[in-house]
């Protein structure tokens, strides 16, 4: 026990500090999370006490699902993932509790690196842009028109509430909504939820999104349901926490809890240091999020419902830019981009899956890396197949799943406290974004990506732009030569290299993204003038970029243009 907490105390030191020597150790060190158990176990110690209900097994099993969703939380912002710049301290307990009774999935992926799309991909298992939503959707039609989006999520769609209410679940959906919240807008339970208290919707119950005590009010909505159902029927819940969307607002008792745990937070004012300030906001909505979502968990325990219960973890994109507000110094570990980005940053975020983890009868892997690519829209195929659910007929027929059941690596016992190598998934992803991004140039991605296992392409809409290529493979070391080193920020280009050695792996991808594209409803997209000034990493020689009025460049403004569909 005493070499396990030096251990534990030497990985915490050692990951506190990397942000002090930038990038090539921040990748070595989040290289070292995911490859090793024994630094795993270090970092994933400690465990809930809680008591444990009869196991839920056999073909009969009907568990319940409790699906906790953050708002703008970046890979790095839990310490299961590696600390950010400035979090010199454990600020996420229970999710790192949740983790260690669980599995951590490093390579998980949202559907969209913005709010209402990735949401729909969670709620949905298809791609967004199917339904023309391509970013936030806005409360004023005309907004949403001008980017070429509907303005609610259609009411026929089949959602996983839908298909679970039609099983016999009790459905819930608590705090942040944003699928529709224009007048016309239908509430959320027309869309198979039996009981919901939103906000960025039109529903009758009215969730507090604003406040210091957000997340209080939104993890009590989840536990006055969960009790009131759980003898009664198996649930379904969406607990959908604003933090850590602008605009932050900790109270003072929270903001002093961060402070009397990190130099962070030791901010009595703005003059005192802007960059502190900025933390001390941020780590402390972060640290009161998580100390609710420790509360939630208790409840389940408290009601014995550990072992029937699996408990999911994720955000819905990656860390929002310090461009756009203040205290949004959210971290993306390792991983270039940020919120509105299709570089890792942006789509790839947390993913914490737990069920039964230290009882007698697990049935999720418990202090479990696991490298498999995995999607928010395999999320309600996943569901479906755990759940033991059937799809009825009204609701198949608009069941066109982009996603696929991955329940056989999300409920899974091999390798148990281990550091998983990659199932391979056989289905390529993509994704979409047609617009611009705050702050860094670095941050702008090509329009359109593509993953196929190890390979990621990424390129513009239009022939001529940018083409850029890289290996994501971060477990098969024996693959690479002894200089290799993971490309976390996605800096080395394949597409550049002299004589063209991935000719295939690109045409084949780029192939498919535009099929792909082609299958999506047409809309408006972004393009932008030559940047004069900013080289990217990696670029091709007179490659085009999309800026967005990002800084360290002089590129034009960026000018909106539409397919050729006119009824878009």
């Amino acid at each position: 026990a005493d070499n396990v907490r030096r251990n534990h105390h030497a990985v915490n030191n050692y990951i506190s500090n990397y942000s002090n020597v930038y990038l090539l150790v921040r990748s070595q060190v989040v290289f070292v999370i995911m490859k090793s158990p024994r630094v795993v176990q270090c970092i994933l110690l400690t465990s809930f006490g809680v008591t444990f209900a009869k196991a839920c097994t056999g073909a009969a099993c009907r568990p319940n699902f409790v699906f906790i969703l953050a708002d703008d939380w970046g890979w790095g912002d839990i310490a299961s993932d590696g600390k950010g710049p400035g979090m010199d301290f454990d600020h996420t307990p229970n999710l790192n509790r949740l983790a260690s009774r669980g599995t951590l999935f490093v390579d998980f992926h949202v559907a969209n690196p913005v709010c209402s799309p990735s949401r729909a991909g969670f709620m949905t298992g298809r791609y967004p842009a199917r339904f023309r939503i391509h970013t936030a959707l806005n409360s004023n039609p005309a907004a949403n028109f001008n980017e070429g989006q509907a303005n609610f999520l259609p009411k026929n769609t089949t959602t996983i509430t839908r298909v679970l209410q039609s099983n016999g679940y009790a459905t819930g959906h608590f705090g942040k909504w944003h699928l529709g919240g224009t007048p016309d807008a239908p509430a959320p339970t027309e869309y198979g939820i039996d009981e919901s208290c939103t906000f960025n919707s039109m529903d009758t119950c009215k969730a507090d999104g604003s406040t210091a005590n957000s997340s209080t009010n939104i993890i009590d909505s989840a536990i006055d349901f969960i009790t009131r159902k759980y003898s009664t029927s198996p649930f379904y819940v969406n607990v959908w926490l604003h933090v850590s969307h602008n605009l932050l607002n900790p109270s003072a008792e929270q903001k002093q809890a961060c402070a009397a745990n990190s130099k962070a937070c030791a901010c009595s004012g703005l003059s005192d240091n802007q960059t502190t300030c900025a933390h001390q906001i941020f780590l402390a909505a972060q640290m009161d999020a998580d100390a609710q979502i420790g509360r939630l968990l208790g409840t389940l325990g408290a009601l014995d419902l550990h072992e029937s219960t699996l408990v999911a973890f994720s955000t819905d994109n990656g860390p929002e830019d310090e461009h756009v507000y203040i205290s949004a110094v959210g971290s993306a570990g390792p991983f270039r981009g940020r919120k509105r980005s299709l570089y890792e940053g942006g789509i790839r975020v947390p993913f914490i899956v737990s069920w039964g983890g230290g009882s007698p009868n697990p049935r999720v892997a418990s202090n479990t890396v696991d490298n498999t690519v995995i999607s928010s829209v395999d999320w309600l195929p996943t569901v479906i197949a755990i759940a033991n659910a059937t799809v009825p007929p009204a609701l198949a027929e608009n069941l066109q799943l982009d996603g696929k059941d991955m329940s056989h690596v999300v409920v899974s016992l091999r390798q148990n406290g281990s550091v998983r190598p990659p199932t391979p998934r056989n289905k390529m992803l993509f994704w979409e974004w047609r617009f611009g991004v705050a702050g860094s140039c670095d941050n702008a991605a090509p329009q359109l990506a593509v993953r196929d296992d190890r390979y990621k392409l990424l390129r513009d809409i239009a022939d001529g732009g940018r083409v850029e290529l890289y290996d994501l493979d971060f477990y098969n070391e024996s693959d690479h030569g002894p200089a290799w080193l993971p490309d976390f920020h996605e800096q080395n280009n394949l597409a550049a290299l002299p004589g063209n050695p991935y000719a295939a792996t690109i045409a084949r991808l780029s192939s498919a993204v535009l099929a792909w594209r082609q299958t999506l409803p047409p809309g408006p997209y972004d393009i932008a003038e030559p940047c004069a000034t900013w080289q990217y990493p990696g670029a091709l020689p007179g490659a085009r970029v999309r800026h967005g009025g990002c800084e360290g460049s002089v590129c034009g403004t960026p000018q909106r243009v539409q397919d050729s569909d006119p009824d878009w």
